[in-house]
């Protein structure tokens, strides 16, 4: 490794070395803490504080899985989601992809949300992802707002051109709205937005299947601008 290199290397990285320990197996994923806390806000909080994490240099994480934190450093220093070893041909390619928005989302990593975001909905344009009715469940139940996580307004227009096109069973998404007003909320967000091309069936707030409601072309920008820390 050539000088300029090295010293390039360190430049972006750092010298300081913090321990993820993730799991139940307490499984140990070193990473430079300069890159970790410049992708995410949480981990700058956590490691640039008088919290005995920062004393200690190490993070428990016992909630999330040593796949998804193992695929989450490897983007970490390959920088874009297509280096990560994900095959969309995999059936279980969107689970993971999921599995790592809703980490980088209770992360406050916003460049991986964007990125996996604009994989998603370009697997799912290609035909290589399919997103199922329990992909959305699984991403109402995973995130809290669409402010911070907007592929919740990317679920509520799936189920408003779903329920449009015949594909989802209307009792599954009653369901969903039973359990889970937010969901409710953010599909009614979606309707009040102005999409007003082609047919779309409406449940309301009262949980009355309603119809000849409009919608136009799923044509927004699900993602937020590139945070630079």
């Amino acid at each position: 490794m050539s000088g300029v290199l090295r010293l390039t290397l360190h430049r972006e990285l750092g010298s300081e070395v913090v321990q993820l320990v993730v799991g139940s197996e307490r499984r140990l994923f070193p990473v430079h803490k300069k890159r970790l806390c410049s992708v995410s806000k949480l981990f700058d909080k956590v490691f640039n504080s008088s919290f005995a994490e920062a004393a200690n240099g190490r993070i428990d994480l016992p909630t999330d899985t040593p796949e998804t934190v193992s695929v989450f450093v490897t983007w970490l220093y390959g920088d874009h989601v297509r280096d990560m070893p994900i095959d969309d041909n995999n059936p279980g390619a969107l689970d993971l992809y999921i599995d790592l928005y809703l980490f980088a989302d209770a992360k406050r990593c916003e460049k991986l949300k964007n990125e996996l975001m604009d994989t998603i909905r370009w697997g799912i344009d290609q035909g290589r992802l399919n997103f199922l009715f329990s992909h959305i469940k699984r991403i109402f139940d995973g995130t809290c707002s669409s402010c911070e996580a907007p592929i919740r307004t990317f679920c509520a227009a799936k189920i408003a051109y779903g329920l449009a096109e015949g594909d989802l069973d209307p009792r599954d998404v009653l369901a969903l709205f039973k359990i889970g007003p937010d969901a409710l909320e953010e599909y009614l967000s979606f309707q009040a937005a102005g999409h007003d091309h082609g047919n779309a069936g409406l449940i309301s707030s009262t949980g009355e299947m309603e119809v000849d409601v409009t919608f136009s072309e799923l044509q927004h920008h699900i993602c937020v601008s590139y945070s630079t820390y």
